[in-house]
């Protein structure tokens, strides 16, 4: 396994960039002390101080700096190199403090008078240039596998009513328009940039959004999952966003997007919590499309209060506020249960459900949606079972949109090159049969799609009745190496993604219901990799009626916190603290 991206190196120190930021004021102002009589050096850190500061004390000054060093990742010693304070200009630095200052290496020290500048740089690391400009890092990797990556500093800004997200990171799927990158930003993704979260890279996905093991990935490789042995499948499509979250402590979230189970397989197989949200609450436009009735952002975390916090600052304001008190209800669906063939994995849900009813206060309800539908049939279905009914609905509806969203890129491709772009074995696959899928066919199975949804919604979630939580198993758990086709864990027949019925992943997406992922337990296997007993994560879905996002996170919570389960998972290899 390739070793995990390392922080930039310059001249063997270890640093991380900042934001840029040009002091226009500094061409009037001059060093107002230089120890050792050295030139301006190349880093240096912005220390602000109050309009009323007299003068800089040594304990004031050690304890601000220890704060950088504590809040900070980005911020090292080396950057005290060279200081500039932003404050008055009759500020007056004690001799103790300067005798700290030299000791700790600095060599040069400047001040800005804010009284007479309209441009005053934020606190924190920077690299100074001759022309006296305050940038990030100078670096540029024209590697599409480098893994040189550049945060802000944390120190920058601070949280408001007006920008929540302040100093918040996140890496957002490479299906998202970002403005920069050769293209505006998508609609959603400029929400997050107007309450002050820091874009701090793109992350890669499956080919075309589809769904791709790693060793189907044939243009560039599939993310490095670092759980378990390091060398099982990071799942797709939304890949990258989930091994970013899990392998690295200064990503705070990643986005990713969900259409039929795009971002709940990474979550699972990452051991990450992952949220979908529910249909409509936020913009689509720069979104590049899958099936539009299915596609919503997701994200991921790795701390529920983090992810709650965040889903509150993203669109908490497109959630109504007064939403009814309602009796709580769990379902335990028999029928995606029976799938879960891991006795391991089944014993871990099973051990979360008592959990969540004791936090609730309600038993949980085994059902079996083919019986409930025997009984209580839509009128539509005319007496056909709900396999009968819904058997072509997901796929047919879904594949057709799918495949002709990229109409114009095949026709293109081909009028500039002469021939046919080459895609991956599983996306061929489904293309060759999308392309048989007549129109009157998909407007077919998209009516059974919203059959299927008025009738779940009243008879299984029940919804304006009762406050119902549907427990969803993401995926059957088993060891998932990177160098085997998934043809060697499944008939051939059912190699690659043919949603038949309503799979396990579905309903949300049909009910344009709201489901949180949350990571519950661990399952241990013999690694052909390492030769030793490994871990893989198990994870279980929340799914709500639709606008509930809020409060069932918070259910989540309350079960966790209740059952003393951890509310957060740790970066690499280890899962729970």
């Amino acid at each position: 396994m390739p070793s995990l991206p390392r922080m930039f190196s310059l001249q063997n120190l270890i640093h991380k960039a900042q934001g840029t930021h040009k002091v226009q004021s500094c061409r009037q102002t001059q060093p107002f002390l230089i120890l050792r009589g050295c030139a301006p050096p190349r880093f240096v850190t912005v220390i602000s101080l109050n309009d009323n500061c007299a003068s800089v004390e040594e304990a004031w000054l050690k304890d601000t700096i220890a704060t950088f060093e504590r809040v900070d990742d980005v911020f090292r010693k080396e950057f005290l190199s060279g200081i500039i304070f932003t404050g008055p200009s009759n500020v007056k630095i004690t001799l103790t403090a300067i005798n700290w200052l030299n000791s700790e290496g600095t060599t040069w020290i400047e001040l800005v008078n804010t009284a007479s500048t309209t441009s005053i740089p934020p606190p924190g690391p920077y690299c100074a240039f001759r022309e006296r400009r305050l940038s990030h890092l100078p670096f540029k990797s024209e590697d599409i596998e480098s893994t040189v990556i550049a945060v802000p500093s944390r120190l920058r800004a601070t949280t408001s009513k007006a920008f929540p997200l302040c100093n918040w990171r996140r890496a957002v799927k490479d299906i998202f328009q970002i403005e920069g990158i050769k293209t505006s930003t998508a609609a959603c993704i400029a929400l997050l940039e107007d309450k002050g979260a820091c874009i701090i890279g793109t992350t890669k996905l499956a080919a075309f959004a589809a769904t791709e093991e790693p060793i189907e990935c044939v243009d560039y490789q599939a993310p490095w999952n670092p759980r378990a042995d390091g060398y099982q499948s990071p799942a797709g499509s939304s890949s990258g966003s989930g091994v970013a979250v899990a392998s690295y402590e200064w990503v705070d979230i990643a986005i990713g997007s969900d259409t039929s189970g795009s971002g709940r397989r990474p979550g699972h197989w990452n051991g990450c919590f992952r949220h979908r949200t529910s249909h409509g609450m936020l913009p689509v436009e720069g979104y590049i499309p899958s099936f539009r009735r299915f596609d919503v952002p997701t994200f991921f975390g790795r701390d529920i209060d983090v992810c709650a916090e965040f889903a509150t600052a993203w669109y908490g304001d497109k959630l109504a506020s007064n939403q009814a008190i309602l009796p709580a209800a769990i379902v335990y669906p028999i029928e995606y249960m029976e799938l879960i063939t891991n006795g391991d994995q089944r014993k871990i849900i099973d051990e979360f459900t008592a959990n969540l009813e004791k936090s609730i206060g309600v038993k949980h309800e085994k059902v079996s949606f083919n019986e409930v539908w025997n009984a209580k049939p839509p009128e539509e279905a005319k007496g056909e079972s709900l396999q009968e009914y819904m058997k072509d609905a997901s796929r047919n509806s879904f594949f057709y949109d799918d495949y002709h969203h990229f109409d114009k890129f095949r026709e293109d491709y081909h009028q500039k090159f002469s021939k046919t772009p080459y895609v991956s074995p599983p996306v061929r696959w489904q293309w060759k049969l999308s392309a048989t899928i007549s129109k009157d066919e998909r407007d077919v199975a998209v009516h059974r799609l919203e059959v299927y949804r008025e009738w779940c919604s009243r008879e299984i979630l029940r919804v304006g009745k009762y406050d119902t939580v549907i427990l969803i198993p993401i995926e059957n758990i088993s060891p998932r190496y990177r160098d085997e086709p998934l043809g060697k864990l499944v008939k051939a027949a059912n190699m690659y993604f043919n949603p038949v019925g309503v799979p396990m992943l579905f309903p949300a997406p049909i009910l344009k219901a709201p489901e949180f992922t949350v990571p519950i337990g661990q399952v241990p296997f013999q690694s052909k990799v390492t030769g030793n007993v490994e871990e893989l994560p198990v994870a279980i879905s929340l799914l709500s009626a639709p606008g509930r996002d809020l409060k069932l996170m918070e259910i989540a919570r309350d079960c966790l916190v209740r059952a003393g389960r951890p509310t957060n998972v740790l970066p690499g290899n280890k899962l729970f603290p």
